[in-house]
């Protein structure tokens, strides 16, 4: 509903902060593509605020939307403000959603080839700082 009269009014029309994609999809510089393997958010301060239409959280809606896109394999949403990654997989079934807290958690989304640490996801930050930093004098 929410999604629907957002997309009525043309007042919606997120673009997600990572996507891979095949590469002859964009060929062209088009906007939007058949094939997603993955889209990836990281939540910003006004993802929190309540949408206009709904009063739902924008990175709900944005989430939302990504799922409804039939070629979408895999969605994965990391905090700034603390370590908190939910990694969401199109699996047979359906979708599949787990929610990441620690930085030796394993992340994986296989349809992307994404496997990894969720510390490698916030490596340089000050949850997990670079080690051996020289300092300037």
């Amino acid at each position: 509903m929410i999604l629907a009269e957002m997309e009525r009014n043309g007042t919606y029309k997120p673009g997600p902060d990572v996507a891979v994609v095949d590469y002859d999809n964009v060929i062209g510089g088009k906007r939007f593509t058949e094939t997603v393997h993955l889209l990836a958010e990281v939540v910003a301060s006004t993802d929190g605020d309540l949408t206009p239409v709904g009063g739902a959280r924008w990175i709900d809606v944005k989430v939302r939307l990504y799922r409804e896109h039939g070629p979408c394999r895999a969605i994965l949403v990391a905090e700034q403000e603390r370590v908190h990654v939910t990694v969401q997989a199109r699996e047979a079934g359906g979708w599949t959603c787990h929610v990441l807290t620690d930085l030796d958690d394993d992340l994986a989304v296989p349809s992307a080839g994404l496997f990894c640490r969720v510390g490698d996801l916030y490596r340089d930050t000050r949850w997990q700082p670079r080690r051996g930093r020289a300092h300037r004098t």
